[in-house]
């Protein structure tokens, strides 16, 4: 009985640990307004998504443990931890160069 429950326990975390993790979030700027059109990366990857309009985006990774990079023109860039499946995350605009 005990070696069934510790098979059926060991095969439930291997599924999930196996599994695609479905990240979902915002991202706002300092004034909690959806920024559009920034992409989100997962860290040493090549799988990335762009926000909408409202700023949403979702993700579908096996990474986990890991960053998510968000980049936009105008912003400054965010290395944010994957902590949860549902984040907002805050992007701060870059300070004007003076000339």
């Amino acid at each position: 009985m005990k070696k069934s429950i510790l098979v059926i326990a060991f095969i439930s975390l291997f599924i999930a640990c196996s599994s695609d993790t479905e990240i979902e979030g915002q991202v706002v700027n300092e004034q909690d307004q959806p920024v559009e059109n920034v992409m989100v990366q997962v860290m040493s990857s090549d799988i990335y998504v762009m926000t909408d309009e409202n700023g949403k985006f979702t993700l579908d990774t096996k990474e986990r443990g890991t960053e998510l990079i968000f980049k936009k023109d105008g912003y400054e860039m965010l290395l944010q931890p994957i902590t949860k499946q549902k984040m907002t995350v805050v992007l701060i605009k870059k300070e004007s160069e003076p000339n």
